[in-house]
């Protein structure tokens, strides 16, 4: 397997780990109100981010954006911090 291989199959193993535990947070905070986890934002996604771009598919190389979107970390929790920031002016 080359470097670019290892690269693609590393990233998609984080992605999908710290997807997995940003929805779970995601879970425990907002929908069951225990609020004393926290989640990793942008790791996930820029992860994911890397692996499209590292595997030789033009067609995931055309929606590198898709994990920003994917992992509740980034895309949910990034969107919350700019609401409650702008909330609170």
């Amino acid at each position: 397997m080359t470097s670019n291989g290892l690269v693609s199959v590393a990233g998609v193993i984080i992605f999908a780990t710290f997807s997995i535990y940003n929805g779970s947070v995601l879970w425990k905070t907002f929908l069951r109100k225990n609020s004393n986890h926290s989640w990793v934002p942008l790791f996930g996604g820029l992860a994911g981010v890397v692996a499209f771009l590292m595997i030789r598919n033009p067609l995931l190389h055309k929606v590198w954006w898709l994990p920003l979107l994917i992992d509740p970390g980034t895309a949910l929790g990034m969107s919350y911090v700019i609401y409650c920031k702008l909330s609170k002016k």
